[in-house]
């Protein structure tokens, strides 16, 4: 996920079958496998015959009993195209790996349902002891969609750090998730954990000196990957044909062009975890998308946001193209053939929003992922107040606005699906103390949010869905030309 090349897997299976060739012996599945849905995920793995893709593994999640929906995927464990564990024998061992998806990223794929999670330590201990009892096996890798975070006193923590801690028998544990660089193991009860950030950006290598299913010694480094590493022309040759379909089916029918650049930024455009309240292209993405409602659509928007979360790369300084945006803002699906979530507008009233930044105040203390940039808006925030309570203010425009409840006036908020799905998780998750409702323009609360994708052009049958991708690209066209490209206004340098 994250790059053009996503558009076209349900008919290829492009990605994983390139991996194959590039010499991957196993994956495992993390929670964007599933952005594009259960459906789709199946769709894409029938595509091909399992001897053309790596060996799958996918310890922890099961099918629901209840629910036939899920069938199919079952199927793809009988078929053994999907494995609870594989055995590889390399260098005289027999080595056993199996795949963890984490609770957290179980929890931000929604669409992964009705597929259901299994906790992923009493899994790992089953695991671990049919392959030491069973198979026999001389060492156990997991690869864990799970991951590691530092916490406030600078200790490591999180789902991997639990696992090592709590199922015995594992030898390694190679992680992911949370985008985590680790230039070192982390050891845990002398199980080393590994991860190598995001983005391809790395490769990980660790060397292993093991004599009794023990590890005597190890070595572990991350190696750049960049222009130093010589490519290999068979695989680049198959990569530009892909890209060639990417123009054909998508790019230009939009008269845009994989690699043509049509705008230009004379510095960096950041969204970085470790500084995210300065970031600068939190705010231009969330502008754009405010820019490109109220510009290129017949609806309009008072307040438009943007998760963090769906904010994938930064856009380097220098020359601009189609795919360099789509990096950026790329993820999901709408009901169309474009790719990318499509933009909803949903109302509500002030008491609403206030729930909302509450919300957004306390998941933050826990996951950055719930940060949010905001056109149009502004809370005025005490942290000295106590949860719940530390919104005071908020202004829509020019103007201040009542909170108190007595205020049923509906503001127009603009997001995408995915962020209007986890709006509707606020209820649940704040175990019922807040309790933000989203509504038509009517005032009637919304049960099917298909009803309110935006439709950017009335005069054509079905819906014709905005993205965010694309939101970005008609608010670059806007700017002012340097030497006939359009170019970031210097606003946006800090």
């Amino acid at each position: 996920m994250g790059t053009f090349f996503q558009t076209q897997e349900r008919e290829s299976c492009f990605q994983l079958q390139l991996m194959k060739e590039i010499g991957y012996d196993v994956v495992s599945f993390g929670n964007h496998e599933f952005d594009f849905s259960t459906h789709f995920l199946l769709q894409m793995l029938n595509k091909v015959s399992k001897e053309k893709m790596p060996l799958l593994t996918l310890s922890n999640i099961e099918s629901d009993l209840k629910n036939n929906s899920d069938d199919d995927f079952q199927n793809l464990f009988d078929k053994n195209i999907i494995n609870k564990y594989v055995i590889l024998k390399r260098g005289g061992l027999k080595i056993g790996i199996f795949g963890l998806l984490g609770k957290d990223a179980y929890a931000v794929c929604p669409d992964i349902k009705p597929l259901k999670f299994v906790d992923n330590i009493s899994t790992a201990k089953s695991i671990v002891k049919i392959l030491k009892n069973v198979e026999k096996v001389d060492f156990v890798i997991c690869l864990s969609h799970c991951g590691v975070q530092k916490n406030k006193k600078n200790e490591w923590v999180g789902e991997d750090v639990e696992l090592a801690k709590k199922v015995q028998g594992i030898n390694l544990i190679v992680g992911g998730h949370t985008h985590t660089k680790l230039s070192e193991p982390i050891f845990v009860n002398d199980i080393p954990i590994v991860q190598t950030g995001c983005f391809g950006e790395n490769i990980g290598r660790m060397e292993l000196n093991i004599k009794n299913n023990k590890i005597l010694s190890s070595k572990y480094q991350l190696i750049k990957v960049d222009d130093k590493i010589q490519g290999n022309l068979e695989i680049q040759n198959k990569i530009d044909e892909q890209i060639d379909k990417i123009n054909e089916n998508i790019l230009n029918k939009l008269e845009l062009d994989y690699h043509k650049v049509f705008a230009v930024s004379n510095f960096d455009l950041i969204c970085e975890e470790n500084n995210l309240q300065n970031s600068n292209l939190g705010p231009f993405l969330s502008d754009a998308v405010y820019y490109y409602i109220n510009n290129f659509s017949q609806r309009k928007t008072d307040v438009s946001l943007i998760a963090y979360g769906v904010i994938r790369n930064n856009i380097s300084k220098g020359n601009i193209s189609a795919s360099d945006i789509f990096k950026t803002v790329g993820l999901g699906s709408g009901f169309d053939n474009v790719p990318g979530y499509p933009l909803v507008q949903v109302f509500v009233t002030a008491k609403d929003l206030k729930d909302f930044y509450e919300f957004i105040l306390i998941a933050c203390e826990k996951e950055n992922i719930a940060h949010c940039y905001f056109t149009n808006i502004d809370f005025v925030v005490d942290n000295s107040k106590r949860k719940l309570h530390k919104v005071q203010k908020i202004k829509i425009g020019d103007l201040f606005v009542d909170f108190s409840g007595k205020n049923e006036k509906l503001y127009s908020v603009s997001c995408d699906l995915l962020m209007l799905k986890m709006i509707s998780q606020v209820k649940k998750l704040s175990h019922g103390f807040l309790k933000p409702q989203v509504r038509d323009e009517k005032g009637n609360i919304i049960t099917d949010f298909s009803k309110v994708i935006i439709d950017f052009d009335n005069n054509t049958d079905g819906i014709q869905e905005g993205k965010e991708w694309i939101a970005v690209v008609k608010y670059l066209l806007s700017f002012d030309k340097e030497n006939g490209i359009s170019a970031v206004p210097n606003k946006y340098q800090k």
